[in-house]
């Protein structure tokens, strides 16, 4: 199961510190735009990553997170592709901003760093 936490919310910019949690990964998030109105109408969630590099197939087949010095949000990420664009944490699902290389196939495991991982909350859209 995975536990949405919110460490640390700013009311005056709405900006939070979000932890994502499974059973064995905690990933630290920034949540830009987070309002009172989206903590409570919520359908989901979603991750992205920001300024994802240095993608590169790996032969162990496991995931990790660990943060990195780069900047307080920075890791450097292992997991299953599980899309052309999402990335399989553990249990958590991180969409890349970035392509993937071409000579990375789906079921395949890939390491990467990326600056920041974005936390949105998804909602439905009223008319």
């Amino acid at each position: 199961m995975i536990c949405v936490t919110i460490i640390e919310y700013d009311e005056l910019s709405n900006e939070a510190s979000v932890l994502i949690t499974d059973s064995d990964i905690s990933i630290l998030c920034y949540a830009p735009n987070l309002s009172q109105k989206d903590l409570t109408g919520a359908l989901g969630w979603e991750l992205q990553t920001l300024f994802a590099s240095d993608i590169r197939r790996e032969e162990t087949q496991e995931s990790f997170a660990e943060r990195t010095t780069k900047s307080y949000y920075s890791y450097k990420l292992q997991g299953k592709v599980i899309s052309s664009e999402t990335v399989c944490i553990g249990t958590i699902e991180i969409k890349l901003d970035i392509p993937l290389p071409r000579d990375i196939s789906i079921g395949e495991y890939i390491s990467f760093n990326c600056t920041r991982i974005d936390f949105s909350y998804i909602r439905l859209i009223s008319h």
